[in-house]
Formats: C-alpha cells, sequence, structure tokens
C-alpha cells in the first residue's frame, strides 16, 4: 500500500512539474514570437519600434480564423506589455461573426496603447471589436491604423481570405497562463 502511495505522489509530481513547464514553454515560445512579430512589423513600417517602446504599453497577438459560407470563427493568444512596470498580461481571443465568405488566415496584431488609461481598460476590461469587409491574403497588412488611444498594426501570415462579416473579436485575460 505504500508504494502504491508513494507512486501516486510521484506521479502527482510529474504532472504538477511538466504542468509547470508546459506554462513556461508556452511563455518562452510566445516570447519569441513576439519579437519576431515586432521585428516584422518594423521592416514593413519603420518607426514602428520605436512608438512600441515609447508607449505606455503595447499587446502582441496571433490568431487563426476560419471562413466558411456564413459563419466566421477564429482563436488565438498573447500577451500586453506595460512598458513602465515590465508586468505582462496573458490574453485569449476569441473571434466569431456571421455574413458571407469563404477562406482562412493566421494573422499578427500589435496594439500600441498611446496612454495608460487605454491600456489598463485593456488589460482590465478586454476589447471587442465589430468589423468587417476583407480580401486578404499573404503579406496583407495594416500599418499603424489609429483607433482611439490606440494604435493598431496587423497582418497576414498565412492563407487566403474573401468575406463580408459582421464579427466580433473579444481580448480577455488567460485564467491558464497567468
Amino acid at each position: 500500500m505504500k508504494t502504491i502511495f508513494s507512486l501516486f505522489i510521484a506521479i502527482a509530481i510529474a504532472i504538477a512539474v511538466s504542468g509547470c513547464s508546459s506554462i513556461a514553454d508556452t511563455r518562452y515560445s510566445m516570447a519569441n514570437n513576439h519579437m519576431n512579430q515586432i521585428s516584422n512589423i518594423e521592416e514593413i513600417s519603420p518607426g514602428a519600434l520605436t512608438e512600441i517602446n515609447d508607449a505606455p504599453g503595447f499587446a502582441v497577438f496571433s490568431t487563426a480564423e476560419v471562413n466558411l459560407l456564413v459563419v466566421s470563427t477564429g482563436t488565438g493568444h498573447g500577451a500586453v506589455y506595460n512598458n513602465e512596470t515590465g508586468e505582462r498580461t496573458y490574453m485569449d481571443v476569441f473571434e466569431s461573426g456571421v455574413g458571407v465568405g469563404i477562406g482562412g488566415k493566421d494573422v499578427n496584431t500589435i496594439l500600441v496603447f498611446n496612454t495608460i488609461e487605454s491600456l489598463e481598460k485593456f488589460t482590465e476590461e478586454g476589447w471587442i471589436f465589430d468589423n468587417e469587409v476583407d480580401a486578404s491574403g499573404n503579406g496583407s497588412i495594416v500599418n499603424g491604423e489609429e483607433i482611439g488611444d490606440i494604435t493598431l498594426y496587423q497582418s497576414t501570415k498565412t492563407g487566403v481570405n474573401l468575406h463580408a462579416m459582421l464579427k466580433g473579436t473579444r481580448f480577455s485575460k488567460s485564467e491558464h497562463l497567468n
């Protein structure tokens, strides 16, 4: 009986350690991905890196989206970086929509928060976009579009997409990664 109990404890510890490792691995992978996204945006839009560094904070997200006839759905993840405190908040992205469309794409998004208030509101409350009519393919970009106190940079990594959708995108804190 003692051996079974010891085995049970060993398995529980292994699962706990692997869970921590998985979270650490995910965070590490995301950080590398985010550095690459920022480098890519700087190549496309010179000066973006200075804007990101000078802002109170920024967020970097990767999402995958699929549009099939009348339904659109997507998911992804990312992080909000507070340049003033060094704090990082991990977030999930969920998209859904209705309309007409076909295709799919992987999208990289960088949000630059031009005020501390916009950073805090986004981090605490999340954010919802409503949009869009889109025809995009590999290499499509949004180059520094101002949305209130936030500047949007977005590029399509892969995929082809044609749709007219009423779509919502929800950003919320990740319970798993924070």
